[in-house]
């Protein structure tokens, strides 16, 4: 089952992470989850097709061990440069969660109610003994902080809250390389929530010229690393190089309206 949920809300202390209206998401997922095993899921604003669909459809039956949900996301332009190298979209796992278009298991979603009702506001949980032992100290304290500020507005969002359940139990995401879907919701009076100008890694369309009958895992190391560096400095934005250029910015926007003013 497939539902297309309402989009949620831009965040622009949490760079490049999308943040969505908490409520009406819970009960929508629970109540679709009382009937199925599977749920996939579509803000209002993403672009997808049929071929996205297949892809959730095939992975669904291959998601296994600490793989926890299927994302049809990937930031894109920067990995147009490795189109010579890699011909055909492949499959890889990534700690992070990109909340554009993805699948789940009810057996997963329950997991992260139990750790949300249970454990969020008052986390017990050893984070030495999971995923962020792969973060850098300069990671590590980024997280940490959108944590901290995600549970001061803890009506506010979803998605933070699931990516920390992600990597408290080292669970990973299942992702294309070259993304099947993305978010058309920027600068759009028909978005729901997204605003503000769209981010340099989002395509306009989803990358569909690269046909396939069934989507591998990659196997190339040098490609792997290329990806974690520009999900780093995109989905994740928690890269020193990054946070550094966005607080530059930050500062010259400020500069620039108190010459104005």
């Amino acid at each position: 089952f497939f539902f297309q949920a309402e989009d949620g809300i831009r965040d622009i202390g949490v760079t490049g992470v999308q943040t969505c209206a908490l409520p009406i998401f819970f009960y929508a997922i629970n109540w679709v989850l009382e009937e199925f095993e599977n749920v996939i899921i579509f803000e209002d604003d993403i672009l997808f097709n049929t071929q996205t669909i297949d892809f959730f459809l095939e992975q669904l039956s291959k998601i296994e061990d600490k793989t926890a949900c299927c994302s049809g996301f990937s930031p894109q332009n920067f990995l147009q440069l490795i189109s010579p190298i890699i011909k055909k979209n492949y499959t890889f796992k990534s700690i992070y969660f990109p909340a554009w278009g993805w699948c789940i298991s009810k057996e997963i979603w329950l997991k992260f109610l139990e750790f949300y009702n249970n454990n969020y506001l008052n986390p017990s949980e050893n984070y030495k003994v999971s995923n962020f032992q792969t973060l850098s100290n300069y990671s590590y304290k980024i997280w940490h902080g959108r944590y901290q500020k995600s549970r001061e507005e803890i009506s506010r969002t979803w998605d933070i809250p699931f990516q920390e359940f992600l990597m408290l139990n080292s669970f990973e995401v299942l992702r294309p390389i070259f993304t099947l879907t993305t978010n058309i919701g920027f600068l759009s009076d028909l978005s729901t929530n997204t605003k503000g100008n769209k981010p340099w890694w989002v395509p306009k369309a989803p990358i569909l010229n690269r046909k396939y009958n069934s989507i591998k895992p990659l196997n190339n190391r040098f490609v792997r690393m290329i990806i974690n560096f520009v999900d780093r400095i995109s989905i994740a934005g928690d890269h020193p190089i990054f946070v550094s250029f966005i607080k530059f910015l930050k500062i010259l926007t400020k500069d620039k309206k108190l010459n104005k003013n």
